[in-house]
């Protein structure tokens, strides 16, 4: 008798269990979805401000151009990064987050870098992300 009660408060307690983690779960990708839909948001108000650029980049003299050029191309790099963040979230998958570090190294080198040794390590940092994407994932983690 003394088995067959512990046996039933053994299998409460893991049907408790498998049910907290279900709904937690279930939180979770709510969670994720609605910062998901949060970053979507906020690219597609972002991109109002690159038709604010334009403007700027035509009428802009020679000696400004490169910092407005430099500028719209940070934004349209953050608003890629926003959306591969997004992406990310949504896949859960490692090749979808080394594509948010490849952009997001990308847009330091090519942007904000000014030093010899910056661009040197960021050229770095993204041949090992390109080896890594390329040779230790496993072909069906890439899709």
């Amino acid at each position: 008798m003394m088995a067959d009660s512990e046996t039933r408060k053994l299998h409460r307690f893991h049907h408790f269990k498998a049910w907290i983690i279900l709904q937690s779960e279930r939180v979770i990708f709510v969670l994720l979805a609605l910062l998901t839909a949060a970053i979507v948001l906020a690219v597609l108000l972002g991109v109002l401000d690159l038709v604010r650029y334009l403007p700027m980049i035509f009428g802009t003299s020679t000696a400004d151009s490169y910092r407005v050029l430099r500028d719209f191309l940070g934004q349209i790099l953050l608003l890629v990064i926003g959306l591969e963040i997004a992406s990310a979230l949504i896949k859960q998958k490692a090749p979808a987050f080394l594509n948010v570090m490849i952009y997001g190294v990308t847009m330091k080198v090519l942007l904000i870098s000014t030093q010899v040794l910056d661009l040197l390590l960021g050229a770095l940092a993204l041949g090992v992300l390109f080896l890594v994407k390329r040779y230790l994932l496993s072909p069906h983690s890439q899709e």
